[in-house]
């Protein structure tokens, strides 16, 4: 699976309107390591609060790749080593991290840095609850 939640630039400054985030389904499973191509991935569902558009800013994200049957509490933990590492103060943005059988990358732009762990938990609640609850996905696939 790939998914990602997503903080848009707001068309308005200094406004923050909201998360989105899309799921993408791969079909497959894999031990150890995720496999480095991974482009065959198909829409699943997604959780849109701000209109997608292109060209759009986005001020935040986190990608976690993972393989379909990964369990919420594996998917966690990954995200807990990724907040390690920027934790260290480790400088590369985006920040990436393989743990066990996810990648999990995070972005966020400077001008939020005193944010960021703040951001990052936003960022996990909405990607693990479009995962694992059906119910949260209340927008049609794009395209």
């Amino acid at each position: 699976m790939y998914v990602t939640a997503q903080r848009p630039a707001a068309d308005e400054p200094y406004v923050w309107p909201g998360i989105n985030a899309y799921l993408y389904l791969h079909q497959m499973t894999w031990s150890g390591n995720p496999p480095p191509n991974l482009s065959a991935a198909s829409f699943e569902a997604c959780h849109e609060i701000v209109p997608s558009r292109p060209g759009r800013r986005i001020r935040s994200y986190l990608d976690i790749v993972a393989p379909d049957d990964c369990a919420r509490d594996e998917l966690r933990r990954a995200v807990e080593h990724l907040h390690g590492i920027v934790t260290s103060g480790a400088s590369a943005r985006p920040w990436s991290h393989v743990f066990g059988r996810c990648q999990v990358t995070f972005m966020i732009e400077p001008a939020l840095d005193a944010a960021w762990h703040a951001e990052l938990h936003l960022l996990w609640d909405e990607a693990q609850r479009l995962r694992f609850d059906p119910d949260y996905r209340t927008a049609p696939p794009p395209g």
